[in-house]
């Protein structure tokens, strides 16, 4: 008496095998964290953006005799947005004037043409009007970030 063998695999062995893949991708993606992912690069674009813009600003000074771009020089530790956006207060994530306002702007775009090729602009919903960086006076220069990810702080002084 001929033995017949089927080849191929059971209902059960199959739905073991995708009940495997899926129990394995599902711990690939929650290690990976794209989110989080994302926003870690957006920062790291954040920071170089920010030593950017203060470079640009420090070689201007030191090509025009300790002067600020644009004829602008702001008010003592009172900060201001970076952007062409005209006259008209903005709102720059936690960080107001002392007296608890919105930020008035500052353009750099035309000023620091020689030393920055673009003002850049915020990667999480910048614009030209409004780059999401701002500027700020005190013993030193400070730039920084209106909105940083994922519980970050970035800004750079010089």
């Amino acid at each position: 008496m001929k033995k017949y063998q089927h080849g191929g695999f059971t209902l059960v062995e199959l739905l073991v095998v995708v009940g495997i893949i899926a129990i394995i991708a599902s711990v690939v993606f929650v290690t990976l964290e794209p989110a989080r992912r994302f926003g870690d690069a957006r920062n790291a674009r954040r920071w170089s953006e920010t030593v950017s813009i203060l470079n640009a600003i420090i070689k201007y000074q030191i090509d025009n005799n300790g002067a600020f771009p644009g004829d602008i020089y702001p008010a003592w530790g009172t900060p201001y947005m970076i952007g062409s956006g005209g006259a008209g207060a903005v709102s720059c994530g936690a960080t107001t004037t002392p007296a608890g306002g919105a930020l008035s702007r500052i353009n750099l775009s035309t000023s620091t043409a020689s030393h920055l090729a673009q003002v850049p602009v915020d990667p999480g919903g910048g614009t030209a009007a409004n780059t999401g960086y701002y500027l700020s006076r005190t013993a030193v220069v400070v730039i920084g970030t209106c909105s940083p990810e994922n519980g970050a702080s970035i800004f750079v002084a010089r």
